[in-house]
């Protein structure tokens, strides 16, 4: 299911560059009906863009792995909103790939620029949606705790019986645990 709906997108997008990227040229004449904003709402195109962009998002999660897909389908209010928005920008790149013959530079790179921060942000784990989602902000950092060199110090190990070949183990461990 889609994180937005062809009504958000409407919201988000101008109609008309919605119109212009998912209408194909009539083979016989060249020429092409701007679709009705009724249309847009009913195209198959999309409900498929959607989904492609929806599919970035979710990549992004299991890249980021701060956030689930069911998180996100529960999220509401404003969250819920920027999720919206974030898909409808993700979709406008899409879209773009489809007709970049139809779209000038600046706002294609507008979109496309739009659309790499959010993918970033959800890929480096970010808390852009303000759940309490559980997650300990040292994760991913090295675990320090261990023995200490104390620990070990009358312990029969092969370093300590090889002490000419391996440093024993007050030498291996840091500093601030001898």
């Amino acid at each position: 299911m889609p994180y937005a709906t062809a009504a958000n997108w409407i919201v988000y997008c101008d109609t008309q560059i919605i119109g212009d990227l998912i209408t194909d040229d009539d083979p016989e004449t060249g020429e092409r009906k701007r679709p009705s904003q009724a249309e847009i709402l009913a195209s198959e195109i999309v409900t498929e863009i959607l989904l492609a962009a929806s599919g970035e998002v979710d990549s992004a999660l299991r890249v980021g792995k701060r956030y689930t897909p069911d998180q996100l389908a529960g999220l509401t209010g404003n969250a819920a909103a920027k999720l919206r928005k974030m898909t409808c920008d993700i979709a406008t790149a899409v879209a773009m790939d489809r007709r970049p013959e139809r779209v000038t530079g600046d706002i294609a790179d507008r979109y496309y620029e739009k659309s790499a921060k959010s993918l970033k942000e959800l890929k480096s784990g970010e808390a852009i949606f303000g759940l309490d989602d559980g997650t300990d902000v040292s994760a991913g950092l090295m675990n320090t705790y261990g023995p200490t060199a104390l620990d070990v110090q009358d312990r029969n190990h092969l370093p300590e019986r090889m002490g000419r070949m391996i440093p024993d183990s007050k030498q291996r461990f840091p500093l601030s645990r001898g």
